[in-house]
C-alpha cells in the first residue's frame, strides 16, 4: 500500500512540475506578446523605419523584429502566427512602425500597412563631429542643429544604453540613411545610435562584456584613429601607436584633438597644418599637453577606425608621420631618430608648397 502511495506522489510531483513548466512558459509567451519591446525608445517618439527586404519570408522578418528590438521574441510571435494568427502578408519596403507596440500589435501593423515609398537618403560622412553631422540634417530640411544636438544630449537616452558621457559624441555611426521627411531629431539621433551598436556588435560580439570605461576608452581612442588615418591599412598601426603611448603615460601628441579643440571648443576653423601657439593652449583635448586620453570623442568614427582599436596588432611603432604625395600613406617609426628623419621630409614638403593652413 505505501508503495502504490509512492507512485502516486510522484505522478503527482510530476504532473504538478509538467503544469509549472506550462504555466511558465504561458506567462512568458503573455509577456513576449503583450508588452513593448523597445526601451531604447522615448514616449511619444516618432515612428522609427523598418526595412522588408524582397524574397524575405515571414519567418525572416520575425527574426529580424527580434535583432532590431522591436519585438522580445520571435519564437513565440512563430508561435502565435502559426496556430492563432494564418492570414496575412508583408510586402517588401520600409514601414514606419510605430513605438510601444507589442509583439501581435506589430505583426498585425505589417500585415496591415503598406511600406513607405518617400524615404529619403541622407550621408553622414565619417569623420565628423556631432555639430558638425547636426548642420547636414539642418541643411537637408529635416530640423535643426539645435534639435538635433539636444536630442543627442538626452539623459535617458544616454542611461539607456549605458553611455556614461554627457553627449552622443563619438557614438552615433556616420553612415547612409533611408529616412521619411517627417523623422524627428530624436529619431534620428535614436537610429544613428542603434546602427552604431549593430556596427559595433559585428566588429565585437563580447563588447558587453567590457567594461564601460574599457568601452569608452576603445571609443574615444577610435574617434581619434578615424581623424588621424587616410589609408585603411594605417589605421591598425597608428591604434598600435597610441596604444604604446598610452601603456607608458606619454602624451598622444595627435593632430586630432587640437583640431578638436579649436573648432568645437574655441570656435576656430579648421586648421591643416598645427601652430606651435596651439600646442600651448591650456584645455583638456590638448594632447601636446595632457596625457592620457581626451575627455570624449572627438568625431564619428567609422568601421576602419572601430576595427582598428578593437582589434590592434602589437608592434613597437612609437611615432608616425605622413608620407609626401602617397595620398595619405604615413611612415611608422619605432625610434625618434627615424621619425625625425621622415618628419623632415614631410615638413619639406609643406614648407615647399605653401601648405601653412
Amino acid at each position: 500500500m505505501q508503495k502504490k502511495s509512492s507512485v502516486a506522489q510522484k505522478i503527482l510531483l510530476g504532473f504538478l512540475s509538467l503544469l509549472l513548466v506550462f504555466i511558465m512558459i504561458a506567462a512568458s509567451y503573455l509577456l513576449m506578446m503583450n508588452s513593448p519591446a523597445r526601451k531604447d525608445f522615448i514616449e511619444n517618439q516618432s515612428p522609427s523605419t523598418f526595412e522588408v527586404k524582397e524574397g524575405s519570408s515571414l519567418y525572416r522578418i520575425m527574426e529580424q523584429l527580434d535583432e532590431e528590438g522591436y519585438i522580445k521574441s520571435a519564437f513565440f510571435l512563430k508561435l502565435y502566427h502559426k496556430f492563432i494568427h494564418q492570414e496575412g502578408r508583408i510586402l517588401a519596403g520600409t514601414y514606419a512602425i510605430p513605438t510601444n507596440l507589442t509583439a501581435i500589435q506589430t505583426l498585425h501593423f505589417l500585415f496591415n500597412t503598406a511600406p513607405t515609398l518617400d524615404l529619403i537618403a541622407i550621408t553622414i560622412p565619417e569623420g565628423l563631429t556631432l555639430r558638425e553631422a547636426s548642420l547636414i540634417w539642418e541643411e537637408a530640411g529635416f530640423f535643426t542643429s539645435q534639435e538635433f544636438l539636444d536630442a543627442s544630449n538626452h539623459g535617458e537616452l544616454l542611461l539607456s544604453y549605458g553611455i556614461n558621457q554627457e553627449t552622443l559624441e563619438g557614438w552615433l555611426f556616420p553612415d547612409t540613411y533611408l529616412v521619411p521627411a517627417t523623422i524627428s531629431a530624436q529619431e534620428a539621433v535614436t537610429l544613428m545610435l542603434r546602427q552604431f551598436f549593430a556596427v559595433l556588435t559585428e566588429i565585437d560580439t563580447n563588447w558587453q562584456a567590457r567594461s564601460p570605461q574599457e568601452l569608452t576608452d576603445k571609443i574615444i581612442l577610435a574617434s581619434i584613429v578615424q581623424k588621424e588615418h587616410k589609408v585603411a591599412e594605417d589605421a591598425p598601426l597608428m591604434a598600435s601607436v597610441f596604444l604604446n603611448r598610452l601603456a607608458v603615460g606619454d602624451l598622444l601628441r595627435t593632430d586630432a584633438t587640437i583640431n578638436y579643440m579649436k573648432k568645437e571648443r574655441l570656435g576656430q576653423g579648421h586648421a591643416r597644418r598645427v601652430l606651435y601657439a596651439d600646442l600651448a593652449i591650456d584645455d583638456p583635448f590638448n594632447s601636446y599637453k595632457y596625457a592620457g586620453l581626451p575627455p570624449h570623442p572627438v568625431g564619428l568614427s567609422g568601421r576602419v577606425a572601430l576595427k582598428a582599436v578593437f582589434y590592434p596588432p602589437q608592434t613597437d611603432y612609437y611615432f608616425f608621420v605622413a608620407i609626401p604625395q602617397t595620398n595619405g600613406k604615413h611612415h611608422f617609426s619605432v625610434t625618434y631618430e627615424e621619425h625625425l628623419k621622415h618628419a623632415r621630409i614631410w615638413q619639406e614638403w609643406l614648407n615647399k608648397n605653401n601648405i601653412y593652413s
